[in-house]
């Protein structure tokens, strides 16, 4: 079985590809090839123990979790930016226990950027989400309610 934060992210990918703008170019790392406008990238960047483990000796944690959507820039490019940002908080808070996995979803920064270098201009909006989950203690691919 995957570690916990890989089965977050996929569980993160499947409920974004459902919009329709990024069908098929959701993607759970961020190495992944950008060869279409939008595209998201869901990765994770921090998993804070909150507290060593309660008292059924399980990890509680707080795992950070980017979602960052990219679009080739145009005249409209922040307008469409914040359009797929809000399709992705619909997206993440239809399901904010991403079908019980986890115990909440909370978004907790927007952070837009536009990137000129290289052949392409891109603009950039990540997402920031902390995602609470629990974990056996011995077994870190073992999410448990």
């Amino acid at each position: 079985m995957s570690h916990a934060r890989q089965q977050i992210r996929e569980a993160i990918v499947t409920l974004l590809d459902a919009i329709t703008d990024v069908t098929g170019y959701v993607k759970p790392f961020r190495t992944a090839p950008h060869d279409r406008s939008p595209d998201i990238v869901v990765y994770t960047t921090t998993d804070e123990i909150m507290h060593q483990y309660d008292a059924d000796n399980k990890y509680i944690h707080a795992l950070t979790v980017e979602v960052e959507i990219r679009k080739k820039a145009n005249d409209t490019l922040d307008d469409d930016l914040d359009a797929l940002c809000s399709k992705v908080e619909v997206k993440m808070f239809t399901d904010p226990t991403l079908g019980g996995k986890v115990k909440q979803t909370e978004l907790i920064q927007t952070d837009i950027k536009f990137d000129g270098e290289g052949n392409k201009d891109t603009g950039l909006a990540t997402l920031t989400f902390e995602v609470w989950y629990r974990t056996v203690r011995t077994a870190p691919e073992t999410i448990v309610a």
